[in-house]
């Protein structure tokens, strides 16, 4: 029976270990599948039986890091496969433990992407075309994304006007206050620029920063043949 000489670092595969014997390498496992799996330097083991153990190892120990994840934050289908792999853990423990939260009802897509949108809108305003960029970079599943999108607010809507005009306002607090039109004009392109990357229609934009400006005296035709 081989037996146990050293844990090597796998230096071709992050957050994995060699497991060293003396009739050479017997297998690369997930740091803390290795753990479960209890071996000691020095410790005569059963080959067949150590390879047997470890797709179960590195299950269990996958479901461990995702629960630990979990506990700190929400989840896409995607992000926790990424966030599994990273940390070592197999393609195959990966998505079997993936399956089995969804199953769980620990991961929804669904669920994800609604509360993404409420927090988003009541916090920090955008646009429906911005929500499905973040929506996608976090890799949430395209009909979860448009289903999460049925209540928000729709181009040029009442409900859209009124959040470009949160998002506008929040700018401008940010903002030192001045009449000086050259100023006001430059001010009045950052707006329109911002709301438009915070996801809002063009007309919308341009509708809101005016409006946002005008108190403060911005006349979008000085300078450009007389004012209205």
């Amino acid at each position: 029976m081989p037996i146990v000489t050293a844990f090597e670092a796998d230096r071709q595969r992050r957050g994995r270990v060699l497991i060293m014997t003396d009739a050479g390498p017997l297998a690369s496992v997930q740091r803390r599948a290795l753990k479960l799996l209890g071996l000691r330097e020095g410790e005569d083991i059963d080959r067949a039986a150590i390879l047997g153990r470890l797709t179960e190892a590195e299950r269990e120990a996958a479901h461990a890091v995702a629960l630990d994840l979990l506990a700190r934050q929400a989840y896409s289908v995607a992000e926790m496969k990424r966030r599994l792999a990273a940390r070592g853990f197999t393609l195959e423990a990966a998505e079997a433990e993936a399956a089995r939260l969804v199953s769980a009802g620990l991961l929804d897509d669904g669920r994800l992407a609604r509360d993404y949108v409420d927090a988003r809108l009541n916090t920090r305003p955008a646009g429906r075309r911005l929500l499905r960029v973040e929506l996608a970079r976090r890799g949430v599943d395209r009909k979860a994304v448009e289903s999460a999108l049925v209540d928000a607010p729709s181009s040029g809507s009442a409900d859209e006007l009124e959040l470009a005009r949160r998002a506008a306002a929040e700018r401008l607090r940010r903002r030192s206050p001045t009449t000086e039109p050259a100023i006001l004009k430059r001010e009045h392109r950052l707006m329109v620029d911002f709301l438009l990357r915070r996801g809002f229609g063009y007309e919308t934009a341009e509708r809101v920063a005016l409006e946002s400006l005008r108190p403060r005296g911005f006349d979008p035709d000085e300078g450009e043949g007389g004012s209205s």
